[in-house]
């Protein structure tokens, strides 16, 4: 479904963005696709593990599409893991391992291949770096183009300290003012503002 929806997209000729989200390797078991049913890791007895196989290569075959497709040279792809894997059936077998990391990856014909770059970086940077590849070329907010300059997390010496200690302000940002009686209303030039906080309109106020 996803590859028929990249092909209807491309054959529009308008710019796009496509994003899907793997949900069969969610913690604690997996769900395993039907597809297969008939594959497994190992033995087969560790839940999370065969459906990290099926989905490595579901995932293949999907970019394989891609690439082989005649629409490939108009397009970036980007894949990122949103977090490191939760507590599941292969928890004792990750312990193991030292300095897991979350994935982040460009597939571009235009991208010169360096393989594999050990690059200090945050989530934060995937943003700003795909806008790059795109030709926007902006800091968005704490992320930072990795293909240009370095990120962010290189002027602190624990970013996730420095983030912590800016919670409430970050939070400010989802905090939409209460309006009271008392509140001056103004709408003006398609914004509106209430005492003083800015907003673009279309704004829904309950």
């Amino acid at each position: 479904m996803a590859f028929e929806e990249f092909v209807k997209l491309s054959e529009s000729g308008e710019k796009f963005a496509l994003f899907i989200a793997t949900m069969d390797t969610h913690h604690p078991n997996g769900h395993l696709s039907k597809k297969c049913s008939n594959k497994s890791y190992g033995d087969g007895n560790n839940s999370i593990l065969n459906t990290v196989l099926c989905s490595d290569r579901l995932v293949s075959d999907f970019l394989i599409k891609i690439l082989n497709s005649k629409y490939y040279d108009n397009t970036v792809i980007a894949i990122s893991s949103d977090h490191l894997a939760m507590r599941n059936t292969a928890t004792h077998i990750l312990e193991k391992i030292d300095n897991r990391r979350n994935l982040f990856a460009l597939i571009d014909k235009d991208l010169s291949p360096k393989g594999k770059e050990d690059k200090e970086a945050t989530p934060f940077d995937v943003g700003a770096t795909v806008l790059g590849r795109l030709g926007i070329h902006v800091s968005l907010g704490l992320g930072r183009n990795l293909i240009k300059e370095e990120s962010l997390t290189l002027d602190f010496q624990d970013i996730d300290e420095k983030i912590k200690s800016w919670r409430r302000d970050l939070l400010s940002y989802w905090d939409f003012p209460k309006v009271a009686s008392k509140d001056h209303i103004e709408i003006e030039g398609g914004e509106i503002s209430i005492s003083g906080e800015k907003m673009s309109l279309p704004v829904l106020l309950k």
